[in-house]
């Protein structure tokens, strides 16, 4: 009778670990770090150029993407890194001329990141004919001045329709600070009060008297009258009551010898 006992005792020990077996193999294929082989695809990277020293990166959506980690390299040297949830970063302090990798991971929890790479050189100068010309600062700066081709030229008129020399520079430039293109910002002021304005600002950059190192954008002052180079040897200004707001030559009233200074706006 006790081995009979004994004998059943064992076969139902047999029969549950039979069962248990199963059911710990179930267990070890749910494991989260036996299931780590889903590859996240790569994005799409774009970039646009905003002036010699900025750029905007953006990149699509990756599907189950939680986190994209952003780099922007010179060689080997990492420049910026931006860990984030975002799909665009603003990269500024570049140099101008330099070649620049752009890599984008993106990451998620249980899956193999995606690593994406795009190489970019930055402009060494700002000009009308280049590509994407205008998307950059100086471009969309350019395209708020040009708005105003034609209006008349009225002495002391700062807009939105009449304008002297120094009231378009500073209503063009207060236009181009609410739209973001710009964080320098002047206060209605003569032409002497504006280079003033110019030589405090922070950021602004004092280009020299020479339309050779010159940008579309950049503030040309000359003595008793201001305007905005518009590229190619051409300037853009509320000349006089004669021709109003348009686009001359640089030899316009006294020529490249009439220049006093040339100023730049911040992130332009």
């Amino acid at each position: 009778m006790k081995r009979k006992a004994t004998i059943l005792v064992l076969i139902i020990a047999m029969m549950t670990l039979c069962l248990a077996t199963p059911a710990l193999a179930s267990a070890q294929e749910a494991d989260p770090a036996e299931q780590e082989t889903v590859q996240l695809a790569k994005t799409k990277i774009s970039s646009t150029i905003l002036s010699t020293h900025a750029m905007k990166i953006q990149w699509k959506k990756v599907a189950g993407a939680k986190k994209y980690t952003l780099y922007v390299a010179a060689g080997k040297n990492i420049v910026k890194q931006k860990n984030t949830k975002k799909l665009s970063y603003e990269a500024n302090d570049l140099k101008k001329g330099t070649k620049y990798t752009i890599i984008v991971k993106a990451k998620a929890t249980g899956a193999t990141a995606s690593k994406t790479v795009k190489t970019v050189r930055m402009p060494a100068r700002i000009t009308r004919g280049m590509a994407g010309f205008s998307k950059t600062n100086a471009g969309r700066l350019i395209k708020i001045a040009r708005s105003k081709l034609g209006k008349s030229y009225v002495s002391g008129g700062s807009g939105p329709n009449v304008f002297d020399c120094s009231g378009y520079v500073y209503y063009i430039t207060k236009r181009s600070h609410s739209a973001g293109i710009t964080s320098g910002k002047l206060i209605r002021s003569s032409d002497s009060g504006e280079l003033s304005q110019m030589r405090r600002m922070r950021g602004a950059k004092y280009v020299g008297r020479s339309y050779s190192k010159a940008q579309p954008g950049d503030i040309v002052f000359m003595g008793g009258h201001v305007a905005f180079y518009y590229g190619n040897n051409q300037l853009i200004h509320a000349t006089n009551p004669r021709v109003d707001v348009a686009i001359t030559s640089i030899w316009w009233s006294g020529g490249p010898g009439r220049v006093v200074a040339i100023y730049r706006l911040p992130e332009m």
